[in-house]
């Protein structure tokens, strides 16, 4: 019911916005005011993470359960943020009927453009849905302020020391890298299986890499190349190109609902 009315918040903006961007960044604030170090992190994101997560549990049975259904939509109103697929892939085909752009520089545009649209969702929506699945609203929290937590650092000289709290500043990665992986999974599952799943136990082997660029490999696997030359021709396929993201995409979505509901029925 959560995720439902998600997806109706979303489209009823175009995109869905993060109602509460700042109290993050405040909370962080606050919080390093308080204490710095282990303490201090303690306090920032464990501390917030654990509590939600027991006003959850605590008030389960509460008016036959609307107190917790109010604190998972909250929670996730506040912490998640998804852009609009349907103007980026607008502005994607805008460009590519464009009769006076350079076919190698408009490739180059629209994959830069691509690459952000994929990163944006993952590090603002995707992240947070799967933590949510597998921890519920605590998973929500943690993510959100750890990713704060992590963006903060370098501000003041308290964050920046070296010791076992450095370990801290490099947690978020691994949480959206998860969730990559799991698209990575999806898109095996709603693209090509034989090319897809060698490429996904592939990034198993390497956590390094950028999930940006990782996720534009993925779509590679399923995707016509982009245009890259100057003739007329090639514009037709950077239009075909565009298109069949838009599809792959929207397959890709279908995929993560499925997921959801695995999740759900197994928990």
């Amino acid at each position: 019911m959560t995720l439902l009315l998600l997806i109706a918040v979303r489209y009823w903006w175009g995109e869905l916005p993060r109602f509460g961007g700042s109290l993050t960044s405040q909370w962080i604030a606050f919080a390093r005011d308080q204490t710095f170090g282990i303490p201090g992190y303690l306090l920032a994101v464990v501390a917030p993470a654990i509590a939600v997560g027991w006003l959850t549990a605590a008030t389960e049975g509460v008016f036959m359960g609307l107190v917790t259904l109010v604190i998972h939509i909250a929670v996730l109103l506040v912490s998640v943020r998804a852009p609009s697929t349907e103007q980026v892939f607008d502005e994607l085909l805008m460009s590519a009927r464009q009769k006076d752009a350079d076919n190698v520089i408009l490739a180059a545009r629209q994959s830069a453009q691509f690459k952000n649209f994929l990163s944006e969702l993952h590090q603002g929506f995707l992240v947070y849905i799967l933590w949510y699945l597998l921890l519920g609203p605590g998973g929500v929290v943690f993510c959100a302020l750890q990713k704060q937590f992590e963006a903060d650092k370098g501000e003041s000289a308290e964050l920046a020391v070296e010791g076992p709290i450095e370990w801290f500043y490099q947690v978020f990665p691994w949480l959206e890298g998860l969730s990559v992986r799991i698209t990575v999974l999806l898109l095996a599952i709603v693209g090509r299986f034989s090319d897809g799943w060698p490429f996904f136990v592939g990034s198993l082997k390497d956590w390094s890499i950028q999930s940006g660029d990782l996720l534009v490999a993925a779509f590679s696997n399923f995707l016509p190349q982009s245009a890259d030359s100057e003739t007329e021709p090639r514009r037709d396929a950077q239009t075909a190109w565009v298109e069949a993201i838009e599809a792959l995409v929207g397959r890709l979505f279908f995929a993560w609902m499925g997921f959801a509901a695995l999740i759900a029925v197994l928990s």
